[in-house]
């Protein structure tokens, strides 16, 4: 009688108790990296959406031999530039990014070339262009 009330408890307790977030990436993201120079250094700008449903989520970045940045863990509606650092050969490279521990995938996801001597402003030059176009 003893061990049947204690097996009857102990699955009670395993149903009401919280489920604790898996520390494994879920739901990756596929991100085609290109690369100019293998001295160039990377960054990659990523959004939280705004709606997660959990108290906060990590983002983890892989390429082919593992893991190469991480966000801090990012709010909703959040924003944080990971550098990824230099060492890409020119052309396109596969990465993934998966949230960590929480069931969503990053809202927006944009390439940065970090320590550059002059400011980008093609995609300015782009989005004029649309825009005139349109009309």
């Amino acid at each position: 009688m003893t061990t049947f009330f204690c097996w009857g408890l102990l699955a009670f307790g395993l149903a009401v108790l919280p489920q604790t977030a898996s520390a494994e990436p879920m739901m990756p993201r596929d991100f085609p990296l290109t690369s100019v120079s293998d001295r160039a250094r990377y960054g990659l700008l990523i959004a939280s959406p705004d709606a997660v449903p959990c108290s906060a989520v990590q983002f983890i970045i892989r390429d082919g031999a593992g893991v190469i940045g991480r966000t801090q863990a990012l709010q909703a509606g959040e924003v944080q530039v990971v550098r990824i650092g230099q060492g890409f050969a020119a052309g396109e490279h596969a990465l993934q990014i998966a949230a960590s521990g929480c069931p969503v995938q990053s809202v927006a996801v944009r390439m940065v070339r970090l320590g550059k001597p002059s400011p980008d402003h093609g995609w300015r030059a782009a989005a004029m262009m649309q825009v005139v176009v349109a009309r």
